[in-house]
């Protein structure tokens, strides 16, 4: 699943929240928990009509926000207030919350002792979803609030955090600020450093306040514009949310994404059953965890199955690097083990560009600083081609001058017979200035906005040139069709350019140079020159890769947001088994094999290459990182974020990297 659950779509999930199956069976009502009578559908009305009274209410209320927000002489305050007056109509007469009540903030008590301190979250608001609203559960400007579902670490709080923000526009390129910018208004205080702010973004600052305290377990942040829910951290190697976009919501009349927004984050979805201890997104993350379970299970049998159709396909196909690849294997010269280990980073090459596609982030990216760069580069080039073409001219117009002079005063005759002669650009030079007019500082130069242009213009070309006619994701439909399953290799020839322009950089397609898993000593043998690979071998290889067969039904792998437990559990499987290559001729390309067969001489005990899991992450991040944060940051109050930048972790058997991501986020 893409970054969107559709090209046009306004919802956009975001790490494991929920997998993108079980939201699209949520937006179908083809969930559990999504009767009428569940979504409280008074008796005698049902859910579509309820759907299109919300949508009334909240998109007029969006307008009325919109226009004060536009207003060019309304204070950055009176904007704020538009965005909580629309926050309150959208939550409570639209979702069918209670009304919002507005903190000033909410502090949590860390550490005991010596060692206690009070860090507080200016969150703005809180929704509270129990039977009674009343003073006891949230005290308006007051940090006492209290959860309805009792003290048990496994119920889920009725209270939940809305972090309100107003959008405010960057002074320098005019662009609206998002829920991912950092903010003065969300600058989270600790008592035990009181002369330290930490500003965060609408996001960061929901996601921390809701990892820190035990008391609240899902969140909102809204600012207008957006709004994402988002719960206790599920992952510390990548945040999680669900986000909607409500300008193209409400300005594309689109109703029914709203009825998808109204579905998945309804009022009744938050209400804590007095049984379970649960609201409904608890038992929907229950379900995801169940329909993952089969889903890994089946990738890591795709992946062997894959590897095993790439190695053979290596082995059997026609070129001359592939016979050279043969004649190794059967002189000895290359194992089994060492080809496998080949497959194996070419097969993490493939996921590691199926991530970045999937993600958005394969290509080079363009800073402000770099952009600037790449003008003032393209100025001086400009300025050089200028003063050339004008000596040029110059040069040419000395010359006629001169000829013209020569042959009036002297006569063609003495001209030829001149014992010195005339050099071309030499003795009417400043004659030449005046009459072409030489180059002027003041000379006017192209807008920045066109040079910002002809900078990314290139740009733009670039990666429409990738995403065409190179990128892997568009194999990922080919795959499936089996009239291009074919005995030519020219998909193979795209990929390895796409390999080789990652080891290097490439910037006719807007390719980094990421070196590593990429460079050429990585896979000498299978990527050297006139090594061919059928188009049949690596489509049923790719179509193992990027597709899931779920009880007959065809699923695409969410890459976007395959996590690193995923990884580490694939790489795991992949070591256990043994390798075996098996031919009857060396010299008939047919008889060459590559298989997995399992034994206890496997890899993954001789390494000792063994998965940490969430659990013991977490506590590594609690016990070994965060005190470490905490002396940094109380070693240089005056600057905590070049403390935080100081930092160096090391992970010396980092596998997938589970926890090197884990502690960069926390880091950050």
């Amino acid at each position: 699943m893409a970054t969107k659950m559709s090209a046009t779509s306004c919802c956009r999930l975001e790490g494991k929240l929920f997998t993108g199956v079980r939201l699209e069976r949520i937006f179908e009502r083809n969930s559990d928990f999504q009767s009428d009578a569940s979504y409280n559908v008074p008796v005698g009305q049902n859910l579509k009509e309820e759907i299109a009274r919300a949508y009334r209410i909240a998109s007029n209320a969006y307008f009325q926000f919109k226009r004060a927000y536009d207003h060019p002489s309304y204070s950055n305050d009176v904007k704020l207030e538009a965005t909580r007056q629309f926050a309150r109509a959208f939550f409570s007469s639209a979702l069918g919350y209670n009304l919002p009540k507005v903190v000033e903030r909410i502090e949590v008590e860390e550490g005991h002792g010596s060692n206690h301190h009070v860090v507080t979250f200016p969150v703005a608001m809180v929704l509270d979803q129990g039977e009674i609203m009343a003073h006891e559960t949230v005290l308006t400007n007051s940090t006492n609030i209290t959860p309805l579902s009792g003290s048990d670490g496994q119920r889920v709080s009725s209270v939940i955090p809305l972090t309100v923000v107003y959008a405010a526009l960057d002074g320098k390129t005019g662009e609206r600020s998002t829920l991912d910018s950092v903010l003065d208004a969300c600058a989270i205080t600790d008592s035990a450093q009181p002369k330290k702010l930490g500003r965060r973004s609408p996001f960061a600052l929901t996601q921390e306040l809701l990892n820190m305290s035990a008391d609240y377990l899902w969140g909102f942040a809204f600012n207008g514009f957006s709004l994402r829910l988002l719960r206790d951290v599920i992952s510390f190697a990548r945040p999680s949310f669900v986000e909607f976009d409500l300008e193209a919501l409400f300005e594309g009349d689109n109703q029914a994404e709203f009825s998808h927004l109204y579905l998945l984050l309804h009022s009744s979805r938050a209400h804590v059953d007095a049984i379970s201890g649960l609201n409904v997104w608890e038992e929907w993350l229950k379900l995801c965890a169940q329909e993952g379970i089969p889903a890994r299970e089946q990738l890591s049998q795709s992946m062997q199955e894959a590897m095993e159709c790439l190695g053979t396909g290596f082995l059997r196909a026609k070129g001359k690097g592939n016979d050279e690849l043969r004649a190794k294997i059967a002189r000895h010269e290359l194992s089994a083990q060492d080809y496998n280990h080949q497959l194996m980073r070419l097969m993490y090459r493939f996921l590691f560009v199926f991530c970045l596609e999937e993600r958005g982030i394969i290509h080079t990216r363009f800073t402000e600083e770099t952009l600037q760069q790449k003008i003032t580069a393209l100025q001086a080039s400009d300025l050089k081609d200028k003063l050339a073409r004008e000596r040029s001219a110059r040069t040419t117009a000395g010359a006629a001058a001169r000829a013209a002079v020569q042959t009036s005063l002297l006569g063609e005759d003495l001209m030829a017979d001149s014992p010195l002669g005339w050099e071309p650009g030499l003795g009417l030079e400043d004659t030449n200035n005046n009459m072409m007019g030489g180059y002027c500082a003041n000379d006017s130069s192209p807008s920045e906005l066109t040079e910002r242009q002809r900078v990314l213009q290139p740009y733009a070309q670039a990666v429409k040139l990738y995403d065409e006619g190179y990128s892997l994701r568009r194999l990922r439909e080919r795959c499936l069709l089996q009239r291009l399953y074919t005995q030519h290799h020219d998909l193979w020839l795209s990929v390895k350019v796409v390999f080789n322009s990652l080891a290097h950089g490439e910037e006719r397609l807007a390719l980094p140079a990421l070196g590593g898993l990429f460079d050429e000593s990585q896979c000498p043998d299978l990527m050297a020159d006139e090594v061919n690979l059928t188009n049949d071998d690596l489509l049923r290889a790719f179509k193992l890769m990027r597709w899931a067969n779920l009880q007959g039904v065809f699923t695409l792998i969410d890459y976007r947001n395959i996590d690193t437990r995923d990884i580490g559990s694939l790489y795991e499987g992949l070591l256990e088994l043994v390798p075996t290559i098996t031919f009857l001729d060396p010299t008939d390309r047919f008889t060459f094999s590559f298989a997995f067969a399992q034994g206890n001489a496997n890899e993954r005990k001789s390494s000792g290459s063994y998965y940490t899991p969430d659990a013991l992450v977490k506590s590594l991040i609690t016990t070994a990182l965060d005190p470490v944060i905490e002396q940094k940051l109380a070693e240089h109050p005056e600057d905590p974020e070049a403390a935080l930048l100081s930092l160096k972790v090391i992970d010396p058997a980092c596998g997938s990297g589970h926890f090197l991501l884990a502690a960069a986020h926390r880091i950050t």
